[in-house]
C-alpha cells in the first residue's frame, strides 16, 4: 500500500517512504531507531536523575555513574501486592543495574525457594531435574530455548523415574534372571535371556 503513495504536485516523484525513512535513519545512526530513541531516553533519565541529586543506588548506596547501569526500581515490590504500587512514583528509586538484579533472585529464592532458580555447575556440566545432580552436557540433548542449552533431564530412560521406580525396575531384571537361570536350557542361562523373556513372554520351565 505504502509503495503507491507518490506526492502531489511534484510530478512523478514518489514520497519518502516510511521503509525509506526507517533506512536512512538507520544509515544515519548506525543503530535501529528504536535502539537509539531508548538509549537517548535513557541518557536524558540519568542527566535528570544526576541534576536532582538522586544518582545514589538505591540498594547499595553507591553512586550511579553511567546511564546503562541507571534502572528504575521499587522501593516496596509490587509484584503479586498490589499493581497501583507499580505505578507509585512514591514508590519510585533508582538503582544499578546489578544490584536491581541481585535483589530479583534474592526475592524469588525467598518467595519460589532455591529449586526454581537456575542451577549453575562447574564448565561443561548441567542440572539433571530427574538425577538431581550435575552431568556432562553430553549426556543431554540440546534445547537453543533454555538458557544453557540442554534440556532439563539426561538422555537415559530411567531418569525420568524416581529412585523407587528404578529400585522396582532393578527388581524386576533381577527376578526375570534369576527365572531365566533357574531353566535347565542352556539358553536360558545366559545374562541376556531376559531379554527373550521381556520379548516373548513367560516360559514355562
Amino acid at each position: 500500500m505504502f509503495s503507491q503513495w507518490k506526492t502531489e504536485g511534484l510530478g512523478s516523484s514518489e514520497v519518502t517512504l516510511p521503509r525509506q525513512s526507517q533506512c536512512r535513519k538507520r544509515l544515519q545512526l548506525g543503530l535501529p531507531i528504536g535502539t537509539a530513541s531508548h538509549r537517548l531516553r535513557k541518557r536524558v533519565l540519568f542527566h535528570l536523575v544526576q541534576e536532582t541529586g538522586r544518582d545514589t543506588c538505591y540498594r547499595c548506596g553507591l553512586q550511579i555513574v553511567t546511564p546503562e547501569d541507571l534502572v528504575i526500581d521499587h522501593k516496596v515490590a509490587w509484584l503479586d501486592r498490589s499493581a497501583h504500587m507499580f505505578w507509585d512514583l512514591d514508590n519510585i528509586v533508582f538503582s544499578h543495574a546489578q544490584c536491581n538484579s541481585q535483589c530479583r533472585r534474592t526475592t524469588a529464592n525467598r518467595r519460589l525457594g532455591p529449586s526454581k532458580l537456575r542451577k549453575v555447575g562447574g564448565p561443561g556440566t548441567a542440572w539433571c531435574n530427574g538425577c538431581l545432580a550435575f552431568l556432562p552436557k553430553e549426556r543431554f540433548h540440546q534445547k537453543k530455548a533454555r538458557w544453557n542449552g540442554c534440556q532439563d533431564r539426561r538422555i537415559q530412560p530411567l531418569c525420568h523415574l524416581s529412585a523407587i521406580g528404578e529400585a522396582l525396575v532393578e527388581g524386576l531384571f533381577q527376578s526375570l534372571l534369576v527365572s531365566a537361570r533357574s531353566c535347565n536350557s542352556k539358553v536360558a542361562r545366559d545374562p541376556n535371556y531376559f531379554f527373550f523373556v521381556l520379548a516373548l513372554g513367560p516360559i514355562d520351565s
